[in-house]
């Protein structure tokens, strides 16, 4: 696979969303632009996804990184700390090369929220990165906390490189979970940064509950490996799983998904009309 330069947006589609209103901030439809994979399988599910998240009460939009600095902070009693690679202190959220998904209800409030963040691991692996601390910080020994440790043992993610999205920060407010939302918006984010960076995988990082409660089937990932542990971290002490899921099987689950989606949206005029 030829991989693109990785850069940030064209000037046609970047978008300044801290400077805007609710009333102008641009929707998923319209900032987003298919560059790599097949636009027909791509904008399909960019517009059911739209179509549905609508359906639930939320538009979705491209947001900034100090807003979910910000919800995180105000929602703490339903959102833990967030992983240290998703705050901008620690400087992997150049938006060259990392997003931020941001959905409001209709009276403008913040209610979900996703991240991302892309690597270029074509001569690493997500292992050296994780117990490396790069994973996190972009100069681990001037922003990494004293006794900040990172284990990795689950036996494949030192064969998990090339370019890679690292997905995290998700939420979802009691008010608009139980929906379609965390199935939906990590098919999304992954979506996204695979037609952005032509993206070799998606990788994350899954607490051992969540995977117990089947987050991980729910959201796509079609490999799980438990192994993986923080300790002395701001997010707390941690263990849990590497999920991931390639290129190839990321379009066949988008594919199997957006049927899915579509036969339960019922009335779908509205939307082929489109």
């Amino acid at each position: 696979m030829t991989h693109p330069k990785l850069t940030g947006f064209s000037d046609s589609a970047r978008t300044d969303t801290g400077a805007q209103s609710q009333a102008a901030t641009p929707t998923l439809l319209t900032d987003i632009r298919i560059d790599f994979g097949p636009q027909d399988v791509l904008g399909r599910f960019f517009l059911l996804a739209d179509y549905a998240l609508r359906e639930s009460g939320v538009t979705l939009g491209f947001g900034t990184f100090d807003e979910v600095v910000e919800t995180n902070r105000t929602n703490r009693d339903t959102w833990r700390p967030l992983l240290s690679t998703f705050d901008p202190r620690n400087g992997l959220m150049d938006p060259d090369w990392a997003y931020a998904l941001i959905g409001r209800n209709a009276q403008g409030k913040i209610v979900t929220a996703q991240a991302g963040r892309v690597f270029d691991w074509r001569h690493t692996n997500f292992t050296e990165q994780a117990q490396g601390l790069r994973l996190f910080f972009d100069n681990p020994a001037v922003k990494a906390r004293s006794g900040e440790i990172c284990t990795v043992t689950a036996p494949s993610a030192s064969r998990l490189g090339g370019i890679a999205a690292f997905s995290g920060a998700g939420w979802w407010h009691p008010s608009v979970r139980g929906k379609v939302l965390g199935a939906l918006l990590a098919r999304v984010s992954r979506a996204y940064a695979y037609t952005r960076w032509q993206t070799d995988l998606t990788t994350a990082v899954m607490s051992t509950g969540l995977i117990e409660k089947g987050f991980a089937k729910q959201n796509g990932h079609r490999h799980v490996e438990s192994g993986f542990a923080l300790r002395n971290f701001e997010v707390g002490d941690y263990d849990g799983a590497v999920v991931w899921i390639t290129a190839d099987e990321n379009l066949e689950d988008l594919v199997q998904f957006s049927a899915e989606l579509e036969s339960s949206l019922g009335n779908f005029t509205r939307l082929r009309s489109a």
